[in-house]
């Protein structure tokens, strides 16, 4: 018997938990559906990159790299962290990891589709920390490659 909002009956306790769970569920899966479709669009806004991944001084401006939808990026950026060309075409990432130790691998990198930066091959596994080599070649040029010593990436 209910009684002025009251749940007196087992079965209708059990039923209200299960519409409160079903809420807060959808309630979360609209809050991520909205944070993954307004993510790209205000990072597009931005001149300067968001703080991720590691950052390498590189010339008179840095090498960033990061892990995005699972797999390593490198940017080359000037002085004020924004965007530039890229320096080299080709490379390959080592990567050892920090928190668990029996992965490691490697993964070639090459041009993106738009030309900003390199990606990976590779899928790469969470957590996203790695002790991680960076060597960087242009096939055009043997001789022009560079090697950068071993970071932390914790992203």
């Amino acid at each position: 018997m209910k009684e002025r909002g009251i749940v007196n009956t087992r079965k209708e306790r059990g039923a209200s938990a299960a519409r409160g769970t079903c809420q807060g569920v959808c309630v979360t899966v609209l809050m991520l559906i909205l944070t993954l479709v307004s993510g790209p669009a205000m990072a597009e806004e931005d001149d300067k990159m968001a703080e991720l991944g590691a950052y390498i001084p590189y010339l008179d401006g840095f090498v960033n790299v990061r892990i995005e939808d699972y797999k390593f990026r490198v940017y080359f950026l000037d002085g004020e962290k924004e965007v530039i060309d890229l320096k080299f075409t080709k490379g390959v990432v080592a990567y050892e990891g920090i928190v668990k130790r029996d992965v490691e691998g490697r993964t070639g990198l090459s041009k993106s589709a738009d030309g900003k930066y390199l990606v990976g091959a590779r899928r790469i596994g969470v957590p996203f920390r790695y002790w991680v080599r960076l060597l960087l070649t242009d096939p055009d040029d043997p001789n022009k490659r560079q090697r950068f010593t071993r970071v932390k990436l914790n992203q």
